[in-house]
């Protein structure tokens, strides 16, 4: 590859731009920015700038935008490197001048944005081409979509299937979520290859050969049971008798129980028992020992052919399903989402790649956006993959376009978030040799560091694997490169191993969990020994002295760091973490989801204990204890705990955590032990997410409901979800690697640099084809060649790994390394020991003394078993920090009002404000099958608004018993009452409601449920509310003096759209008296008026009223708003007399007018 020179690189064509660490591809890209301004007069928004994150545009975007004001600046006299000054001095001053002050006067124009952006962006500006909608909501992730639509698979192909299939699903898979998981990249990557081929009738061939070959084991095991017995049982023959084969005490009897199991059954079964393969003829052969007498019979080799055909037959079966698992879940997953109106984020990328494929429009649409934008410039390009090729090629790969793909393959990392390093390397082959450039000078590091890495990946000649499209170029250090770190007089050299050793001898293969905690303790020495004689000024870099802010340990896991940060910690060093993790992965989530768990439902005395032990209550074994003997201490905290509900409920969560912090004094208690910042960051973290989360907005159970989703399912790709930084003071950082890309450091350390993650047998087994590149995905065809395909690709991502990990030092990178088991599959040991295990510590040695040999690069020192002294904290200077005294007023007349609170001068109201306790005659004995004698009061109401909130609509209530039972148990209710519930809610779902329709017909775009409303009370006078009631004939409020200032709030529990009209459903559980005559007209008309829901449907009759003229294009209340139903459960059912507990209004127009007015301010006209 030629050298880039960026001031003469022509600005046509397509280029590739390969960038080492340290080379400036950000500075390069700024400087062609700036070219394409000056020299083709391109306007900002006429230059496409891409790049992969939303924080890297962030950065792109500021960074252009500084290069423009240096230019301006040059040109008004100031310094300007000579790069700058050579293309300023090409150029016309005063042209120049006016083109700079409009790129910088229109930079928040510029289309600098990821690839994504750029997809969305396109698709909205020609919907009409693109066939996008026009408006579309945006899903940041798929999961519970993908989830929801793999049940429905699993229900729809196994419920109906034949007792053995399901028993086979259920063995293998055993639920959704498992089979969804096992699916893995082939749920988003389209465009991977499954093997083997989907093929039913291998499957419809293969099974009666299996029920043969099993019939005739089961035939012949009687018979041989004692002949086979005593083969395994003599302990003279060549049998292995260690744990994993045939030993006497224990595997033996297994084996022959396991065997009897299965002859004694009559099906085909959905697994062979466990361990019962070590009775066919080809697994015996490979348990066998080297001396003793030989083993045979032939039932081994009768079990061997009935192993095989079962085995093969199952694999292809399980094959099929995955196959048709991932054909079902594809398109129904865009076909819910083109129904829903909602898009995910990969949709775009989809969407646009169809529009532009089509042979009718696609290339006009390429065409207008070539229109659109004259040049693109694509940032990160290693981390594409061929779908975002394939766009930006269409696009602008073409003779009078401009496309530069700048990147680094050597750095590509995020294969685990769909990125494929192949396809940089089928750019690179498609890209002329005369069109490829490369970056030859590192400005980052030391001259020595920069040796060091070229040493280090020169050891081969495939430092890469993939030698056709990563070539490991040196480059060189800029002149006046940084300067080196000094220890007591001596300069650092730029890598130091840390040699570990077990016991002393040099002799002993250290296990990964025993090399974790040498290596984790041996690098917290060192820091400890450099940051001591940083304190007496003996540890500098040029003129400063070392700071802890200067070190960072990388690594590759979360479990890595916290064994990192304990070392540290045990010797008094602070440290901050910033890992590839979910936060939703963390201890604090599971804590957290406890504490929801129990405020969620106070009544649960299992669920208050455990949250009153998780670190967020603070209460111990001994106070939990106490609590037993002491009823009002446990009344006292049952009280703090509803108090907090209600909070949650009026205010939303954020409000009741803060709360929470504030009372249990949660901040002192955790940032006073170790580890507690950590703790105290995570929790802040869920609780923005819990109140950002769409779920708030429908109440805390489906809140919670959401919370344990991302908990059980966290996404350590999301952004959001990311692990934070747990404070900013200049600490040792302890970071992933794949977090630290585009970060630097004076000081690197790598603890973890053997470590290498062992394949599991339920692992992708993801690779290319050797030839066509294309992605493969394999599902069982039990090839080795595919599996060692799979481990070149790996290792070869974990010599890509080492080189962003050592590219992050300025100075000096220090690793721990020794003979550890399974090392040899990693990066550093193909590189200095040709991926072999050194079999002494002197092999070791010497394959590390191989990076002396142009030169001192590298210092050998022992990996120390303790971290001796710890470096004592600096003094405090200065005057300490003072608490602001708040001198503001809060005006404590503005409050948050519901229906509840109008009617009743209450002080908070109840999480239901619907179900009044049923006081006057007692409650008649259960009968299970009449639902008059259903439990009343609010936690019964309670569990029926859920039914009907949660029930899916596609399947009848008497179908899902699994959700009735839930309900009733968190409501308390006998679980007796199942059956006739769930009849119960079927009849309700019946009942014809007068003027529309029955809510079982309602699809599920047309009805909301449980909708949240607020809405602001502006000065309202009680005087002025109450005249608007009397005048419409209802009665007044029972307070009339006074003024509501603040918010309105509530939940509709059903809004639905039938014939064109919408409608509000609140469901009553009410009971009104033993039978259905005090259900009729009268009966209902008394209820209304004795707890005044004339008031609450005006209320909600208004919230909709709003919430449709905000919503709905051309709303007219006369046209659209159908009225409002309450609905008395304990009387619904299709065959009663229409109307029967179903009492319907519709308010004038004229009334919600004046109600509206009023509740704004407004004063009668």
């Amino acid at each position: 590859m030629q050298p880039l020179d960026p001031l003469t690189i022509p600005l046509s064509g397509r280029r590739l731009l390969e960038a080492s660490a340290g080379t400036g591809k950000t500075w390069t890209l700024a400087l062609l920015f700036l070219r394409l301004v000056l020299e083709r007069r391109l306007g900002v928004d006429q230059i496409l700038v891409v790049t992969f994150t939303r924080a890297a545009t962030g950065e792109l975007r500021d960074r252009i935008r500084a290069r423009v004001r240096e230019a301006l600046d040059a040109l008004d006299g100031a310094t300007a490197d000579p790069q700058l000054a050579a293309l300023l001095a090409r150029v016309e001053a005063g042209a120049a001048r006016q083109l700079l002050a409009d790129a910088l006067t229109q930079m928040d124009e510029a289309a600098i944005c990821t690839i994504h952006g750029f997809c969305q962006r396109i698709l909205q500006e020609h919907a009409f081409e693109s066939g996008a909608p026009f408006a579309a909501e945006f899903l940041e992730h798929e999961h519970d979509l993908r989830r929801q639509v793999m049940e429905d698979f699993w229900r729809n192909r196994f419920y109906p299937a034949p007792p053995e299939e399901a028993a086979w699903a259920a063995a293998t898979w055993g639920e959704p979520a498992t089979l969804l998981e096992r699916l893995g990249r082939a749920t988003a990557a389209l465009e991977v290859e499954l093997l083997p081929a989907e093929d039913p009738a291998l499957a419809a061939a293969l099974e009666p050969v299996v029920r043969e070959e099993l019939a005739r084991v089961r035939e012949h095991w009687p018979r041989v049971r004692e002949e086979v017995t005593a083969i395994l049982q003599d302990s003279g023959n060549r049998l292995q008798r260690g744990d994993k084969a045939y030993r006497l005490a224990d595997r033996v009897p297994e084996l022959l129980g396991a065997m009897e199991r299965l002859a004694a059954a009559t099906d085909l079964p959905p697994t062979l028992p466990a361990g019962v393969e070590k009775l066919a003829a080809p697994v015996m052969a490979t348990l066998l020992k080297i001396k003793g007498t030989e083993v045979g019979h032939p039932f081994f080799d009768l079990f061997g052919r009935c192993h095989d055909a079962f085995t093969r037959f199952r694999r292809q079966q399980a094959v099929n399903l995955l196959h048709e698992a991932r054909r079902f879940l594809l398109a129904e997953l865009d076909r819910r989402k083109r129904d829903r109106g909602v898009i995910a984020y990969d949709d775009l990328l989809t969407r646009l790649d169809e529009a532009l494929a089509r042979p009718d429009s696609g290339n006009q649409l390429a065409t207008r956006i070539f229109a659109r934008y004259s040049a693109a410039l694509v940032d990160e390009f290693q981390d594409t993959d061929p779908l975002q090729y394939r766009l930006f090629s269409r696009v602008f790969d073409r003779e009078d376009g401009t496309l530069f793909l700048i990147g680094d393959p050597k750095q590509a990392i995020y294969s685990f978030r769909g990125a494929d390093i192949f396809t940089y390397v089928r750019a690179r082959r498609e890209t002329p040799a005369s069109q490829r450039y490369t970056m030859t000078t590192n400005y980052r590091a030391t001259a020595a560091m920069v040796a060091a890495v070229n040493r280090l990946f020169s050891l081969r000649p495939d430092p890469f694997i993939f030698t056709d499209g990563i070539v490991f170029q040196p480059v060189r250090a800029a002149e006046g490169a940084g300067p080196p770190l000094v220890v007591d007089g001596e300069e650092v050299r730029p890598f130091t191993a840390l040699l570990l050793d077990a016991d002393g001898s040099g002799k002993k293969v250290l296990a990964k969990k025993d090399a974790t905690p040498l290596a984790s303790t041996g690098c917290a020495a060192e820091i400890v020994r450099m940051l001591a004689a940083a304190d007496r000024g003996r540890a500098t870099i040029g003129e400063r002295v070392l700071r802890a802010g200067d070190i960072a340990v990388l690594v590759r896991t979360h479990r890595e760091a916290e064994a990192v940060q304990a070392a540290l910690r045990a010797h008094g060093l602070a440290s901050v973490t910033l890992v590839q993790a979910s936060v939703f992965a963390s201890t604090e989530a599971l804590q957290l989801a406890r504490v929801l768990a129990a405020l969620l439902d106070p009544t649960d005395a299992a669920a208050v204990r455990t949250c009153l032990a998780t670190e967020l209550f603070g209460l111990d074994a001994a106070g939990l204890q106490a609590l037993g003997d002491n009823p009002v201490a446990w009344s006292g905290h049952l009280d703090r705990l509803l108090a907090y509900q209600r909070l949650w409920l009026d205010q939303g969560f954020l409000v009741l955590f803060q709360q929470l912090l504030a009372d249990r004094q949660v901040t002192r208690r955790l940032t006073g032990r170790a580890g507690g910042e950590r703790a105290l960051t995570n929790y802040l973290h869920l609780a923005e997410l819990l109140q950002d989360s769409p779920a708030a907005s429908h109440g805390a159970a489906a809140l919670v409901r959401w919370f344990e989703q991302q908990r059980l399912r966290p996404d350590s790709n999301s952004e959001a979800q990311l692990i934070r930084l747990e404070n900013d003071e200049d600490l040792i950082r302890i970071v992933t690697i794949h977090r630290a890309k585009g970060l630097e450091f004076p000081v690197v350390f790598l603890p973890f640099a053997w470590s290498v993650r062992t394949p599991q047998a339920g692992d992708e087994r993801l690779f290319h084809h050797p030839t066509s590149h294309h992605l493969i995905l394999d599902l069982g065809t039990g090839r080795e060649e595919h599996a060692e395909l799979a481990r070149i690709e790996r290792l070869a991502e974990d010599l890509r790994l080492l080189y962003v990990a050592v590219t992050r030092a300025k100075c000096c990178c220090l690793f721990a390394w020794g003979r550890v088991n399974g090392m040899e599959a990693g990066g550093l040991a193909q590189l200095v020991h040709n991926g072999v295990l050194p079999a002494t510590d002197a092999e070791l040695v010497a394959g590390l003394e191989q990076l002396n040999g142009a030169g001192p690069i590298l210092t050998l020192a022992p990996c120390a078993a303790t971290a001796g002294t710890a470096r004592p904290a600096p003094p405090v200077t200065g005057p300490g920090l003072q608490p602001l005294v708040f001198r503001g007023r809060i005006d404590s007349r503005w409050s948050l009002t519901s229906y509840s609170r109008l009617i009743v001068d209450l002080p908070a109201e109840r999480e239901r404000d619907d179900e009044p306790e049923d006081i006057g005659a007692p409650a008649a004995p259960e009968d299970f099958a009449d639902i008059h004698t259903f439990p009343r009061g609010p936690a019964a109401g309670t569990c029926l608004h859920t039914l009907l909130e949660r029930l899916d609509g596609s399947r009848p209530a008497t179908a899902q018993p699994e959700l009735i039972n839930e309900s009733l148990a968190r409501a308390g209710i006998d679980p007796r009452w199942q059956p006739a519930t769930a009849a119960w809610m079927d009849a309700v779902r019946g009942v014809a409601l007068p003027g529309s329709c029955r809510l079982a017909d309602l699809a599920d775009r047309d009805r909301i449920s449980e909708l949240a409303f607020l809405f602001p009370l502006e000065q309202v006078s009680r005087q002025r509310l109450n005249t608007v009631l009397t005048a419409a004939g209802l009665p007044s409020l029972p307070t009339a003096e006074g003024r509501l200032q603040g918010l309105m709030k509530g939940f509709v529990d059903l809004v639905f759209r039938c014939g064109g009209r919408f409608y509000l459903v609140d469901y009553k559980s009410n009971h009104l008296g033993p039978d259905l005559t005090h259900y009729g007209p009268e009966g209902l008309a008394a209820c209304m008026d004795e707890h005044h829901y004339h008031l609450q449907y005006l209320i909600y009759t208004l919230a909709v009223h709003r919430y449709l003229q905000a919503r709905l294009p051309g709303y007219s209340y006369a046209n659209h708003f159908g009225g409002a139903y309450y609905l008395f459960l304990r009387a619904l059912h299709p065959d009663h007399p229409a109307g029967t507990g179903v009492y319907h209004a519709r308010p004038g127009e004229e009334l919600i007018r004046a109600l509206d007015s009023c509740c704004r301010g407004r004063e009668a006209g």
